[in-house]
């Protein structure tokens, strides 16, 4: 395991690695753009695999290799049921708020809303169902969680969610030729794309590695769980690669791309990241930190009346998301605390 018995360092090899997950992640997706379109890749597999999933490259690595460590490691179990509800809340409330601030008005596509938006609430829903209603194994400790088999119907509704991708190809090979321009720019032949490729997946891994081996001794340090530390830390990390694509797109009045990334990102969270997870190792839910998921269903509801309302986002309900999120790290903050405190009295 990659920590020490020193806090500070601990941070810094925690930050080391946010640093490496998201910027191997933005290398391997250049990469592998440039890549894919050498040798003339379908517009709508790239598409598919970078445009859809290339944001929650952070969320995937970070949660896949949680899952690994927690098949022997009952620590490492509880991070994938903070981080990934909590990178929906950061992308949400954080991301999406601040964006707004920054715009001040964000016009929204009715169709976006009444397709994509209604889909993300729909899983959501989906989810904090079975969040509450089927338990986990005996041998995983039993109660509350996403066992494999709940893990298998996500990913059955990922497979589905990327048929009905494929029907909107039109969209999405709009989306793949900002994204091979980009790569273009950054990499100029074909060796250089594999490099990226591999040192980019290489720094993904270990990047994650020494994110969540630091916020797993830090819960058993503080005495608090190791949800609450990726709902809060380490999905604001994760939720980098969205924040920056998002803000790009609204400042360059891409507004329809900006949200859909967003939206796609939190679909395929759940989806594709957490059915990953699931079915590597189920994912128990912890009572101290069971307030999650519910802020989750109550961001995206939030986000469903503002997009409605005169079908724009303005600035003052921006403020009311980033208000949101203060409150949500407010909770956490004083959960871990009570939690950290009860422990060494």
């Amino acid at each position: 395991m990659l920590h020490t018995d020193i806090a500070w360092l601990n941070i810094l090899i925690f930050a080391v690695g946010l640093a490496f997950l998201v910027k191997g992640s933005d290398w391997f997706v250049d990469g592998a753009a440039f890549v894919a379109h050498r040798f003339n890749v379908p517009k709508i597999v790239i598409g598919l695999t970078l445009v859809s999933i290339g944001t929650s490259l952070p969320e995937l690595a970070t949660d896949v290799y949680s899952s690994i460590q927690g098949l022997s490691d009952a620590t490492y179990k509880e991070i994938p049921m903070g981080d990934t509800p909590g990178s929906n809340i950061s992308n949400i409330l954080l991301v999406l708020g601040l964006s707004v601030v920054l715009i001040k008005k964000v016009p929204i596509d009715k169709l976006l809303f009444g397709r994509d938006t209604m889909i993300m609430s729909a899983i959501f829903l989906i989810f904090a169902i079975m969040y509450y209603n089927f338990d986990i194994s005996q041998a995983n400790g039993g109660g509350a969680g996403i066992n494999r088999f709940e893990g298998g119907v996500l990913f059955l509704i990922f497979i589905a969610y990327m048929t009905f991708l494929i029907k909107r190809k039109d969209e999405i090979s709009d989306e793949v030729c900002q994204i091979e321009d980009q790569a273009e720019k950054k990499v100029k032949n074909l060796t250089i794309a594999i490099v990226f490729l591999v040192l980019g997946g290489a720094m993904i891994a270990f990047g994650a590695k020494l994110m969540v081996d630091n916020a797993a001794w830090g819960a058993r340090r503080l005495g608090i769980p190791a949800t609450i530390i990726s709902a809060t830390v380490i999905a604001f990390g994760t939720s980098l690669p969205e924040l920056s694509v998002t803000v790009a797109g609204i400042l360059k009045k891409e507004t329809d791309i900006a949200l859909g990334n967003i939206i796609g990102s939190n679909i395929f969270n759940l989806v594709f990241v957490m059915a990953v997870a699931s079915m590597i190792g189920e994912v128990p839910v912890v009572e101290n930190a069971n307030y999650i998921v519910p802020y989750m269903l109550a961001s995206a509801a939030v986000l469903v009346v503002f997009m409605r309302t005169e079908w724009t986002l303005v600035r003052w309900e921006g403020i009311v998301l980033l208000l949101l999120y203060v409150i949500y790290i407010s909770i956490n903050v004083y959960t871990a605390v009570t939690l950290s405190v009860g422990k060494t009295t």
